[in-house]
């Protein structure tokens, strides 16, 4: 579980992902998410799941080690996504209390953030292009895992705290490359290299000013790629990737 929550390690590179989307019949509503590490060749290994929970006014997502897992607590639970009504903004907690509950809950029982997105949507010549704005904590240089953040109000979530300057220096910012035009195609497209095969609106590509750190994109109706690297951890770049299917 510690491996999944904490920095993939620098000296590792590009980890390589394969995410799997499952509706049919009574989940097509509801959605499951298979998260495969690829090992070389067509090996792959399944490391997380994630399933979209029912009855719920905004998006909630379930991340857990394993597809029986529909309850937050135990160690197979890493946590859950959660957006705002309008789903332009995501936040992404690890498995502790909510913050409502401290009267009967330890300060270091609630729950951490881990991670915000904030989506902009921007008209363009064929509708409306996506921007995306990424938030992680930063990383201790002396243990490199990622500083604990854990808001107790709403003041204290990261994408408050990103709005002072002195503060920001404490998170990771990263942005969305905006796609290119291609007039051939008449429509905007990243180049991944081959890594990717479909155009589409859930393809994403995440920068900062040290240059590309996670992508994600379509290689058919129901399989996705996932690419993630230092400073991310694998619960961060899968729940971003889960944003991207959410918000559209």
């Amino acid at each position: 579980k510690s491996i999944m929550m904490q920095p993939i390690p620098f000296e590792v590179g590009m980890l390589q992902f394969e995410i799997q989307r499952k509706k049919s019949g009574f989940s097509v509503l509801h959605p499951s998410f298979h998260l495969y590490l690829e090992k070389g060749g067509d090996e792959k290994v399944s490391i997380l799941y994630a399933k979209k929970r029912a009855f719920n006014k905004t998006a909630n997502f379930l991340i857990s080690t394993e597809k029986t897992k529909n309850k937050r607590g135990g160690d197979e639970c890493l946590g859950k996504l959660r957006s705002n009504e309008t789903k332009e903004r995501y936040f992404l907690f690890n498995d502790g209390d909510n913050p409502k509950n401290m009267h009967k809950t330890a300060i270091s029982g609630i729950r951490n953030e881990h991670m915000a997105i904030q989506y902009k949507y921007v008209p363009c010549s064929i509708g409306k292009l996506r921007k995306a704005k990424v938030i992680i904590p930063g990383v201790d240089p002396n243990t490199m895992k990622n500083r604990e953040h854990k808001p107790l109000k709403k003041e204290d979530t990261m994408i408050k705290k990103i709005e002072d300057p002195q503060a920001a220096e404490n998170f990771y910012v990263f942005v969305d490359n905006p796609p290119q035009w291609n007039p051939k195609t008449h429509g905007y497209h990243y180049d991944f290299r081959g890594r990717i095969s479909e155009a589409s609106v859930k393809n994403f590509k995440g920068v900062n000013i040290r240059g590309m750190n996670v992508q994600f994109g379509r290689t058919n109706d129901n399989v996705f790629k996932l690419d993630a690297q230092y400073p991310f951890s694998i619960f961060q770049a899968f729940g971003l990737a889960l944003t991207v299917f959410d918000c559209e």
